[in-house]
């Protein structure tokens, strides 16, 4: 599965990725900053090849942590037509392993995240 950043700079197969996380600057939380540009601002980030890059930036950690689960959910889909069309082989693994994963900008991701 292949995830293109929120700016549509980035193109990034998941299959070189390490990780994807959450880094958060809150101003009331852990991890706190003095760049006001930053504060309450929560990035999702990726890292591989001994490398790190913001792929979305988000307005509360609610929206962040959401989109990582939507992150998860596709690559879940993407992983199970695998398993489901290598058997029958009406889908083509270039078509699955096309799929990419559009980074949401910050006003079309709900804020209704509970944990």
């Amino acid at each position: 599965m292949l995830i293109r950043s929120q700016d549509k700079k980035s193109l990034i197969n998941l299959r070189n990725i390490e990780s994807i996380d959450i880094i958060g600057y809150d101003v009331e939380g852990t991890i706190s900053t003095q760049d006001e540009e930053n504060a309450n601002t929560w990035y999702i980030a990726y890292s591989g090849y001994e490398k790190m890059l913001y792929i979305g930036r988000y307005s509360t950690e609610a929206k962040a942590i959401k989109v990582l689960d939507m992150i998860q959910m596709a690559n879940f889909r993407v992983e199970k037509m695998k398993m489901i069309y290598s058997h029958s082989g009406h889908l083509s693994n270039s078509c699955i392993q096309d799929f990419t994963f559009q980074m949401p900008q910050d006003e079309e991701v709900n804020n209704d995240y509970t944990k």
